[in-house]
């Protein structure tokens, strides 16, 4: 039954094309770096006590805003101070979570690419393992023509000699 102009055929690809190794791996380093800082800071704001750095960051650009400010460890942090860490902790909390969303988002697009074949990791490495096995073989029958050939040469010589003489015995 012909497919009418509202139907379309259900092609199982991504409707998008896969970005190259090198892009992914970009972004991967990029997310993981970006991660790593979030965290980082996160441990830093819930340090109390010593120098502590007061980092303002804008999550949808990763601008960062910062300034160190001592901190004295006997007295207790004042009510607006740990108003500011909550803050802190709130806006670098919220960023960890958005790179972690990015990071599964990327998950995603590797394995739709995996799975739909816009990878061709397997079909590389395949290609590239029988290409190595050819070589391989080429180089042993050459190896076994060398062989031979010397092997027959040496012994002809040696062989004619030994016919000559068992022929002599008859």
């Amino acid at each position: 039954m012909p497919l009418t102009n509202q139907e379309t055929p259900a092609t199982g690809h991504p409707s998008t094309s896969m970005p190259s190794s090198a892009f992914l791996l970009a972004r991967l380093d990029t997310l993981r770096n970006s991660l790593l800082e979030h965290f980082k800071y996160i441990i830093e704001a819930s340090q109390v006590g010593r120098k502590v750095k007061q980092v303002s960051r804008d999550p949808a650009t990763d601008r960062i805003y910062d300034e160190t400010v001592e901190v004295d460890e006997t007295k207790t942090p004042s009510l607006a101070q740990t108003k500011m860490d909550q803050v802190r902790m709130n806006v670098e909390v919220e960023g960890l979570i958005k790179k972690c969303e990015d990071l599964l988002a990327l998950s995603r697009v590797l394995k739709e690419g995996w799975i739909f074949g816009g990878l061709d990791t397997i079909k590389k490495s395949d290609d590239e393992e029988a290409r190595r096995e050819t070589e391989e073989w080429r180089q042993a029958n050459e190896n076994m023509e060398k062989w031979m050939s010397t092997y027959f040469k040496s012994n002809k010589s040696s062989s004619t000699t030994s016919e000559l003489s068992d022929g002599g015995n008859d």
